[in-house]
């Protein structure tokens, strides 16, 4: 099968429109995989669909590589430029969180028991996402393509426009800087323990307890938090238990802040569950955690404080 993105001739525009859709979600993943952005992912399937609309003569026989193909074309575009705009970014930067729908409720813990449904996804975790921005374009998009949508590598260097070999290199340094970076949990960490430690977290933090907090931190902990210059939050990561505990202690001792369970909405959002601390009760977001999990601790505590990108979880809570 040649893998050159030929014109293409799919019939009328309800067939075209049929077989766009039958792939929409897929092209979804891998735009927000790409991006890390919810909106920039749908602005790019759109621009996909507008080219899709557009082709014309010869058939193509796989519609779902040749548009996987243009819409990682787009994104690999979109990314170079927004790479510069994240250098530029103050304090860190974290993806613009992705709500599975339906799943936010008041009192998360009861669907733990019924949720064999839902599982664990570490392809969208905040980890991972934060980890692979110290990837290239390229290297993002040849690890994404080959390991998450099982592209083989003739598949990949179309998509590319580079060898087969080259892009055995480029995933191979992918996997490589990934492993620096741990941003994968044991295989035995369950929804369930990721509910049970953000409790124990959040009621430490409340109390100011410097020592419960260093419990449920591994020594190594990183804290990120992304206030995007719009909410006070961490200008830098910190690194280790005592420097993360010492910040919680510091933030309550300095504006008395709680984590009330009336201002705490449970949520599943970047493949995990989560939990948005409300202004007030039945009041907007002010700040949502997520975690990462090793050894029976948190090793990654992510905060998201930009107004912006807590905005999907007021309409989640509608």
């Amino acid at each position: 099968m040649s893998f050159s993105e030929p014109e293409c001739d799919t019939g009328s525009p309800g067939d075209r429109s049929v077989t766009f859709e039958t792939h929409r979600a897929a092209l979804e993943r891998l735009a927000y995989r790409m991006l890390g952005s919810v909106a920039d992912a749908h602005d790019m399937v759109q621009d996909t669909w507008l080219r899709w609309a557009e082709v014309e003569t010869a058939t193509i026989r796989e519609p779902r590589a040749w548009l996987l193909r243009a819409c990682s074309r787009r994104c690999l575009d979109h990314l170079k430029s927004a790479r510069v705009q994240r250098e530029r970014y103050p304090g860190p930067w974290l993806p613009e969180p992705l709500v599975c729908d339906g799943v936010v409720t008041g009192e998360w813990a009861a669907d733990l028991a019924g949720a064999a449904r839902v599982e664990l996804d570490e392809s969208v975790s905040m980890a991972l996402l934060t980890a692979m921005e110290r990837l290239s374009p390229a290297e993002r998009a040849a690890l994404l393509l080959h390991d998450v949508f099982d592209h083989d590598y003739a598949e990949v260097a179309a998509t590319l426009r580079r060898t087969e070999a080259a892009c055995r290199k480029l995933v191979s340094r992918a996997r490589q800087q990934l492993r620096r970076t741990p941003s994968r949990e044991e295989t035995t960490v369950s929804a369930q323990d990721h509910q049970r430690l953000l409790r124990e977290f959040l009621r430490a933090a409340s109390a100011g307890d410097f020592e419960g907090l260093k419990a449920v931190l591994r020594e190594n902990v990183a804290f990120h938090a992304d206030g995007g210059g719009k909410a006070t939050a961490a200008g830098k990561v910190l690194w280790g238990a005592a420097q993360v505990a010492r910040f919680f202690v510091g933030v309550v001792a300095r504006s008395g802040a709680r984590y009330e369970a009336n201002q705490l909405r449970w949520c599943w959002y970047n493949g995990a569950p989560g939990v948005v601390v409300l202004d007030a009760p039945g009041g907007q977001p002010r700040t949502a955690f997520s975690i990462r999990i090793e050894d029976g601790r948190i090793a990654e505590l992510f905060a998201l404080r930009n107004p912006d990108k807590l905005k999907v979880f007021a309409r989640a809570g509608e």
